[in-house]
């Protein structure tokens, strides 16, 4: 494309006609290069219609060097089908004239001169040849007194791009060096400006607005002041209704932290504070933190098809290598079974995964006994019997403050890798429950789901590719960290693994007597072990504990939820824990404490008798026989309860042994395995805890709320206590008054003595009668009668109403 210049013809312009519509002053590329729509030369109304085409044209201003360009509209036609011809949004203008003041940017001159240098020498694109064209020039022009007034030496890039961007070869006008902005930004009026900064104001004030809904407000309210405006004055400017990515910027513009506490709350606000400092592990099992996630994934139990839910995930993270230690899969919700499942599959190796499957061994090496463990501030972690499993295992325990997810955010981050990496691919990811599937007329039974081997088989692989991936955050993969800072530093491990059972389990306080502990209805017992406990513990429990008739014990006793069968009792004396059977296990093995319960409840609304052995293993029979058959009619939610009957019991992914390998020594310490290429399990010794051992008292929850009623309720006691002492005190007097020794005293209070005296001689003095209600009534009657109040602190009534 050329451009050409029409003869001065004599067109009739007074009746255009024009096939295309271009803007003016809007900016076109045309064939890439940058130009300004001017106007439009029209064909005489007279010209045949084969003619029109070649005779209209189209003049457009060349941005870089203002000069015109003509185009017919033949050639309008044929740019645009080939796309050459774009309109241009980003805000580009017309070069402003220069005006009596000179040019708005001060470099401008010094372009001019610079780009007509490089005009003259015409260097080479290399840096080389422009970096010696700019000495060259500075070393030419060092005494000219235009290129003083400059100040400033331009890179050779620099004066490259100017050379390309504005005006061409012998055409360098001084208009298109001045700045290239987009020119003044447009203010509207005050009225519209005061109005935006209200309606914004409005929309974050409550959550279910949006920025349409404000819109829509400010159309009506212009269009209103618009109309009282021209009824005023009917040649008044009415106000301009701003555009509505305009008004969206702006309310875009007020966004800070007080709009978003307004809006979304004081949570969604956490994000414009910075970040805190995050833990720091120098060695790996330093910090491990345990958190959990709920799958987006439907499975199905055994071959019947019933959908079971979305299974939560717990996962353990080792923050110094990134390695996952752990991974828990369960359909119950958070209790400490989970919690204390996730922690034992941390410190125990997978043997039995690994001899399923060898090609796992080296990503699914990483275990052993961490130092600390950071858990989520639930019910389940907080309790005490997981702070006192934790002291068991000599780790300590943090927990993350509520509702700050970025608090533990390495963990975080690990979850969102296995949603993206497993669960979101695996078939039947469809994150809705049984019940909305239903509605929307999605079978699982029809369509493909995964069962329960077929997650874990697919979680080993996410292990294994999250493993061997390099890590942005440590720049490694964590394989490959852990095990070279392992080989170095060596892992601490449990030497005796059946530890954990014990240690890791719910704690409770029972009374252990000649007939063992009964806990849940459920009588722990074996001979020999009883008498010895109560011939160790007995002696050393408080004496108000005891009774004449028989010799009982309080002790702390750990429990597994998941395995009813046994309890370990804990002997304070010789810093042990003693295992006690159940006399039923037989009936017990294989059902948890949930199972247990609903099969008591089904069982009592059944009438089934539920009391010895026998009886017991009848009505399990009875009820699952009874449940799988009427199962598939049964509604969904009844079902998803009752079927924790049928549920197998989890496999366990987690040995019961540990592998412990010799290192030689050297001069330095000891030396890596001399059969093994990989990490040194080193085995440590449990720390005997100090004391009875007894668990610490469960943390509040609840906030303020929780915090004025402890207070309240302590208060209250401690008035209470001093009422009844008060009262005791009084009845003390009443029953015994005090006879003054002073001789005087005792002349003038001999006419009030002797009826006491002449009482007594008589018999023994009837005891004041207490109001009905008991002693505590009796206590609220004085209290009240004496200025006392409960709730407060005690106050009495002022000398002047005594």
């Amino acid at each position: 494309m050329t451009d050409h210049v029409l003869p001065e013809i004599d067109f009739n312009r007074d009746k255009p006609f024009a096939k295309h519509r271009f803007e003016q002053k809007k900016v076109y590329l045309i064939c890439g290069v940058e130009h300004d729509f001017s106007r439009v030369f029209h064909a005489p109304t007279d010209t045949p219609a084969a003619e029109r085409g070649a005779l209209t044209e189209y003049q457009f201003v060349r941005q870089r060097d203002l000069a015109p360009n003509h185009l017919s509209e033949e050639d309008v036609d044929r740019l645009l089908a080939l796309g050459a011809i774009k309109k241009q949004t980003s805000g580009k203008r017309t070069p402003r004239a220069i005006g009596p003041d000179g040019p708005e940017d001060a470099k401008a001159p010094a372009r001019k001169w610079w780009c007509e240098r490089y005009d003259e020498e015409m260097p080479k694109n290399s840096k080389v040849a422009l970096d010696s064209f700019i000495a060259d020039m500075v070393q030419k022009y060092r005494d000219d007194e235009e290129y003083k007034s400059f100040g400033f030496v331009p890179s050779g890039w620099s004066v490259r791009r100017w050379a390309q961007e504005r005006g061409v070869v012998g055409e360098r006008p001084l208009e298109v060096m001045d700045r290239k902005d987009a020119g003044v930004r447009r203010h509207f009026p005050a009225p519209v400006e005061k109005m935006m900064r209200t309606l914004g104001a409005w929309f974050y004030a409550s959550r279910s607005r949006d920025r349409i809904d404000a819109y829509a407000r400010m159309q009506i309210v212009i269009e209103y002041l618009n109309k009282r405006r021209r009824r005023v004055d009917p040649k008044a400017e009415c106000l301009p209704l701003p555009s509505p990515a305009t008004f969206y910027r702006r309310i875009q513009a007020q966004q800070r932290r007080s709009t978003t506490a307004a809006k979304d709350g004081e949570k969604a606000a956490k994000k414009w504070q910075g970040v805190g400092n995050a833990p720091v592990a120098k060695y790996p099992l330093d910090i491990v933190m345990i958190d959990s996630t709920r799958a987006d994934t439907h499975l199905v139990i055994g071959e019947d098809g019933l959908p079971m839910g979305r299974p939560t995930v717990n996962f353990a993270l080792d923050i110094c290598t990134r390695v996952i230690l752990a991974v828990y899969i369960t359909f119950e919700e958070a209790n400490l079974n989970v919690a204390m499942s996730t922690l034992k599959r941390s410190m125990l190796p997978k043997l039995d995964i690994v001899a399923d499957r060898p090609e796992l061994k080296i990503t699914l090496s990483p275990f052993g006994k961490m130092k600390v463990v950071w858990f989520d501030n639930a019910w389940a972690q907080v309790g005490k019997s997981c702070r006192d499993a934790c002291a068991d295992m000599d780790i300590d325990l943090v927990f993350v403050p509520i509702e700050t997810p970025e608090a533990k955010a390495f963990v975080e981050r690990a979850i969102g890798t296995f949603n993206r990496l497993v669960f979101q691919k695996a078939p039947g990811g469809i994150p809705y429950p049984p019940n909305i599937l239903r509605k929307l007329g999605l079978d699982p039974r029809k369509t493909r789901v995964l069962t329960l081997p077929e997650l874990e088989q697919r979680v080993l692989d996410g292990i294994h590719s999250y493993h061997l991936s390099k890590h942005d955050g440590i720049g490694d993969a964590p394989i490959v960290k852990w095990r070279r800072m392992a080989a170095i530093n060596g892992i601490d491990t449990i030497c005796d693994p059946s530890h954990l059972d014990r240690a890791l389990g719910e704690v409770r306080e029972a009374s252990l007597t000649r007939e063992g502990i009964k806990l849940d209805g459920v009588r722990y017992h074996e001979r020999q072990k009883t008498s010895f406990l109560l011939e160790q513990l007995a002696p050393l429990d408080p004496l108000h504990s005891k009774r004449d008739t028989s010799i009982r014990a309080r002790v702390k006793v750990k429990r597994n939820p998941a395995d009813l069968t046994e309890i370990h009792v804990w002997n304070h004396r010789d810093k042990e824990y003693v295992t006690l059977r159940a006399e039923n296990a037989n009936f017990l093995t294989g059902l948890s404490k949930a199972q247990l319960d609903a099969m008591k409840t089904m069982a009592k609304a059944a009438k089934l008798p539920f009391d010895t052995d026998e009886e017991c293993a009848k009505a399990r029979v009875t009820l699952i026989r009874r449940l799988e058959n009427s199962s598939p009619d049964l509604k969904l939610a009844a079902a998803r309860k009752q079927r924790l009957l049928l549920a197998e019991m989890p496999r366990v992914l987690a040995g019961g042994a540990v592998r412990i390998l010799e290192a030689p020594a050297r001069h330095d310490g000891m030396a890596p395995p001399e059969d093994e290429d990989g990490p040194v399990y080193v085995p440590t010794q449990t720390r005997q805890r100090a004391g009875d051992a007894k668990p610490a008292k469960n943390v509040r929850r609840g906030g303020k709320a929780a915090t004025k009623k402890a207070v309240t309720s302590r208060r209250n006691s401690a008035a209470l206590r001093e009422a009844e002492a008060a009262l005791a005190n009084a009845e003390r007097a009443v029953a015994a008054p005090a006879v003054p020794t002073n001789p005087q005293v005792a002349v003038d209070l001999a006419p009030l003595q002797s009826p006491i005296r002449v009482a007594a001689s008589n018999g023994p003095a009837t005891p004041p009668q207490r109001p009905r209600g008991g002693r505590q009534a009796e206590i609220m009657a004085r209290c009240s009668r004496d200025g006392w109040g409960l709730g407060s602190v005690p106050m009495k009534k002022d000398d002047d109403n005594a």
